[in-house]
């Protein structure tokens, strides 16, 4: 293989990671955008939407599962951000506390360390609810927090604990199992 070869090889790796990239971007927000639009036309329909994004998620967690610590990077660098400022590098007129930055930073982290440890070849029916649980974590926060902006409340911290410890679980569980098999690092 000469090295022309090997760069346009590469190149081309790079253009199929960012159509990827943006094709996943893109299902994301028509799929915000059609549960948004089922909610509005009943509320049985957007559960439903709701339903289907979840069994879709389950079902192709051993891929996201993978991608996970590339995303979660960005919730850390935005939590020490809002630490350092106190404001939300989204919307610099919303004010955070302390505690709040605090809060998704740990967040962020434990999520991070924990997707990028995982063994994804693995991922069993626990490991992929554990997962969904803390993506749904951060939903259910976003929901949360909407009245208190920027403040830890007790309905906030408790569905971040939550998250955090259906995956830290699953992970031990995980390396408890693969060691017993032998296969742990």
């Amino acid at each position: 293989m000469t090295e022309s070869s090997s760069l346009r090889e590469q190149g081309l790796a790079a253009f199929r990671f960012a159509g990827k990239f943006l094709a996943t971007l893109a299902l994301f927000i028509a799929a915000l955008w059609l549960i948004g639009a089922c909610f509005r036309a009943s509320k049985w329909a957007g559960l439903f939407a709701v339903v289907i994004v979840f069994v879709s998620l389950y079902l192709t967690a051993h891929r996201w599962v993978r991608w996970l610590p590339g995303l979660l990077v960005f919730g850390v660098l935005n939590s020490i951000f809002g630490l350092a400022t106190h404001r939300a590098p989204t919307n610099s007129q919303t004010v955070l506390s302390t505690g709040f930055s605090a809060l998704w930073l740990i967040f962020y982290v434990v999520g991070y360390l924990v997707s990028y440890y995982y063994d994804t070849e693995f991922l069993n029916p626990l490991d992929r609810c554990a997962f969904l649980v803390y993506l749904s974590s951060v939903g259910l926060s976003a929901f949360l927090s909407r009245d208190n902006a920027g403040v830890v409340t007790p309905s906030l911290l408790w569905s971040a604990a939550v998250g955090m410890a259906a995956i830290a679980v699953a992970f031990i569980v995980q390396r408890s199992r693969l060691k017993g098999k032998g296969q742990a690092a």
